[in-house]
């Protein structure tokens, strides 16, 4: 019985077998495609010493840690100061938020309305890069700022400079402006 066992084992190691590597390379390739978490009508409040500082809700949220990526569907998010006044207020129908920059990329029915410039901005697609505090628009597409007063503003290539306050429009710029009353 032992010759015959190690017969087999002979046998078996010059088979030529190989090892099948293909269910760990599938595994590899779906850790980036499968999301970590899954979150379905959730509600993500940013408590900071007692402070709301932020709240951010939607219909559905995928974490993948692999990529280091949020994506959200629609979503509604209240920015606070610490006092507990709104800030900003924006919906979208799609977000996808870069964990490790604090980087976006926002999509669809966008609408943002900050309480501080009483203004707001609609658009359909923008780009968030968190680190030089800049808005962007695509090249193509309108996107459209209104003051509460009644200004506005609307063009293509929309850029905004939030650290400087300074908003461009590179083309079919139009507008309208409304002085205040004496």
């Amino acid at each position: 019985m032992r010759k015959f066992f190690y017969f087999f084992l002979l046998a078996l190691m010059f088979s030529g077998c190989s090892l099948d590597y293909k269910g760990a390379v599938i595994g590899e390739e779906l850790s980036e495609t499968v999301p970590d978490t899954i979150l379905v009508n959730f509600k993500y409040t940013r408590v900071r010493q007692g402070q709301i500082l932020a709240v951010v809700e939607g219909e559905s949220g995928k974490t993948f840690s692999k990529k280091n990526e949020t994506v959200l569907k629609h979503v509604h998010f209240i920015e606070y100061n610490g006092k507990g006044d709104i800030l900003n207020e924006g919906w979208a129908d799609n977000a996808v938020y870069h964990n490790d920059t604090g980087d976006a990329r926002i999509t669809g029915d966008i609408k943002v309305y900050s309480e501080k410039e009483k203004a707001s901005v609609k658009a359909e697609e923008l780009y968030w890069t968190a680190k030089s505090k800049l808005l962007k628009g695509n090249k193509d597409e309108l996107i459209l700022l209104k003051k509460d007063d009644g200004s506005y503003i609307e063009g293509k290539g929309f850029t905004a400079n939030l650290k400087d306050k300074n908003i461009e429009f590179f083309s079919d710029v139009k507008g309208q402006y409304v002085g205040k009353k004496e």
